[in-house]
Formats: C-alpha cells, structure tokens, sequence
C-alpha cells in the first residue's frame, strides 16, 4: 500500500545491492547402485525351478574395472595432480584427514587409468 495515497504498489526496478563470494564446503559421498531382480511366484509354487530375471545392470561406465572410484575422483585427483601441481603423497595426507585412507600407490595407478580411459 502506498503511504500517500493508499493505493496499492506494483514493481518498477530492481535496484543492485552488492556481490558476494560463498564457498560450499567439499562433500564426499559413497554412492551404491542396485537393480531389482524379480521372480516368478507361480513357477516358484508349481515348477521345479524359480524363474529369477535380473534387471538390467544401468550404472555408469567405470573409469577402473571394479573399482572405488568415480570418474569425478579421478578427475579431482588429477585436477590437483597437475594443474594446481599437488603431489600425491600430500593428497594421501588430504583424504587422510578426512577419514579415508587412499595409498599414494592406488592414487598413482587411477591417474594412470584416468589418463588412458579419457584418451579413448
């Protein structure tokens, strides 16, 4: 409402009040994948073998066959590896303090493998 008038107000501009930088803290997380697997109840209750189909397998190609990590480690650890110059042995030390023991060998080796799956 208007103090004037009393009339009611609509919107003319939008006036600039400033800028500021936030940083969202680094999150780690373990992701799981499942798939259903279904059976048949009747050929359970009257056949001599349950029919058991498996759904399709729709998780995303592995970077490490059967590996822990996921392509966004990976490219974290290279990230830091070669543009920010962050050697291994202190990234070990990082994710050490964080709670999970990644050995500089294993870090070694998925930089290896990174560098070869992204060359495909």
């Amino acid at each position: 409402m208007c103090e004037v008038c009393g009339g009611s107000l609509t919107e003319y501009a939008e006036e600039y009040i400033t800028t500021r930088l936030a940083v969202i803290p680094e999150k780690v997380y373990k992701i799981e994948y499942y798939r259903k697997v279904y059976k048949c109840i009747n050929c359970d209750k009257n056949g001599t073998k349950a029919n058991i189909i498996t759904a399709e397998n729709k998780t995303p190609v592995c970077i490490i066959k059967k590996g822990l990590p996921d392509a966004s480690l990976v490219a974290d650890i290279m990230q830091r590896k070669y543009q920010l110059g962050e050697p291994l042995y202190r990234q070990e030390q990082y994710w050490k303090l964080r709670g999970i023991y990644l050995n500089r060998t294993s870090l070694a080796n998925w930089v290896i493998k990174g560098a070869y799956f992204q060359s495909l």
